[in-house]
């Protein structure tokens, strides 16, 4: 591992942690509770490339990335390493065989989305090989992720796959005495970092992830939902920073490239033409309280389980979910409970804003009136190879399908307020009692 990806996993990595160990709310806080969110970090991180890491550039580069994702006001200080290398950094060869042939990197997580960007990453017939890299808090979403390649090894695709793990975490106390901060919201630097250094160590130029247009983008679903209260971990202006970082970084160019920017969850399930690889979708993990549920388990109405039976609906592959939901919002006879519903009426709501707004004579200035962080996206349009109202033409069109494939979804709803039940008058806000 060169020096350069060693202090690129750590400065992410330090800063993950800090994110980690410094609750936003504490006992005993005084201010207001809508200042409660805002902290001020000061970190001091160890580096090898002082010369690097001192330069302002990287220096504000690092700063608002922090910034971007968390929404806390960062001071980090570089000062130099003393400790003894990592072992990796020692390492030969990052394969104990001979390395795979002209490899392409991905971040793999283990999800749906990821699932369909490392298939039409293997579709290709750019690259001979594929890095499949992973960053994993706990051994059974390791174990899940390795179910996955090992569904898509047997398939017999023409690309060599290789798994890469990173294992991460924070040791000591058990969940029960657990007082970290839940947020998590620079969690994905730590993911581009793993990715990058791979990348570094074979030679790439290049970084691959896919995320869907939508949840990269991650409008608010309800007012509350301000600055980064919605992730912003594979937002497009996250990944043009984090590129612009490792250029600077690896002192050559190199990009983050978002296969599924412009294309919904649905579309990219749709896109899937193999039926040989339809069994991997099984084996993918999307509930946000995994890997506190079963494997073949999921929570059904956080938003992770909500989009992902939304894209298996319009690709026509529901079927295929197989997934033991804990509250099964299809199911007409199972109670509903008004926390389960927070998720399902936000999203119904955003939904509803998109609708108007799309529906006027202007409907990107409509979108950028409703959700003024849309223009975050417009910002970074020419890393992305497009011109600002390309941009916007792209969001309409990404936005319209969103709307299409979520409300074919909602009809299905057979409850009072939702699908053939619903009036104009409950559009965007069914209704909610105490049991639901």
């Amino acid at each position: 591992m060169p020096p350069e990806a060693a202090d690129l996993l750590d400065v992410c990595g330090s800063i993950y942690l800090a994110d980690r160990l410094a609750r936003r709310e504490v006992d005993g806080d005084v201010r207001p509770p809508g200042e409660r969110w805002l902290r001020r970090m000061e970190l001091q991180i160890p580096i090898r490339r002082r010369d690097c890491w001192k330069s302002p550039e990287v220096q504000t580069l690092v700063e608002e990335l922090a910034f971007f994702l968390s929404d806390d006001d960062w001071s980090i200080r570089f000062v130099p390493r003393m400790a003894d290398p990592r072992v990796a950094e020692g390492q030969a060869h990052l394969f104990a065989a001979e390395p795979l042939p002209e490899p392409r990197v991905v971040l793999f997580s283990g999800g749906l989305d990821s699932l369909l960007g490392l298939l039409n990453a293997v579709a290709s017939d750019t690259f001979e090989s594929v890095l499949a890299t992973s960053v994993v808090t706990h051994t059974r979403l390791r174990r899940a992720i390795a179910a996955v390649l090992a569904e898509v090894g047997r398939s017999r695709c023409p690309v060599a796959i290789k798994g890469l793990v990173l294992r991460a975490g924070i040791g000591g106390r058990g969940r029960e005495l657990d007082d970290r901060e839940g947020s998590q919201r620079t969690r994905g630097l730590l993911y581009l970092a793993a990715g990058v250094a791979v990348a570094a160590i074979v030679g790439g130029e290049q970084l691959q992830v896919t995320e869907n247009g939508p949840g990269a983008i991650n409008l608010p679903g309800t007012p509350d939902q301000i600055g980064a209260r919605t992730t912003r971990a594979m937002h497009p202006k996250t990944l043009a920073l984090f590129a612009r970082l490792a250029s600077v970084v690896l002192d050559r160019p190199f990009s983050v490239v978002n296969t599924g920017l412009w294309r919904t969850k649905g579309e990219l399930v749709s896109s899937l033409s193999d039926d040989r690889l339809l069994a991997a979708i099984q084996h993918t993990v999307s509930c946000d309280r995994f890997p506190y549920l079963p494997v073949d388990g999921a929570c059904g109405t956080c938003g992770s389980c909500l989009y992902r039976r939304i894209a298996l609906n319009a690709a026509g592959l529901a079927h295929l979910d197989g997934k033991r939901y804990d509250a099964d919002i299809l199911h007409p006879a199972l109670p509903w409970r008004g926390r389960d519903l927070l998720p399902l009426v936000g999203l119904r709501e955003s939904i509803a804003r998109l609708r108007t707004a799309l529906g006027q004579q202007r409907p990107y200035a409509a979108l950028d009136a409703a959700f003024a962080t849309i223009d975050d996206v417009v910002a970074v349009a020419p890393s992305l190879g497009l011109s600002e109202n390309e941009a916007q033409v792209a969001l309409v069109r990404l936005f319209g399908m969103h709307v299409r494939d979520t409300e074919a979804f909602f009809a299905r709803i057979d409850r009072p307020g939702w699908g053939r039940f619903a009036t104009v008058s409950q559009v965007g806000r069914p209704p909610l009692t105490a049991t639901g």
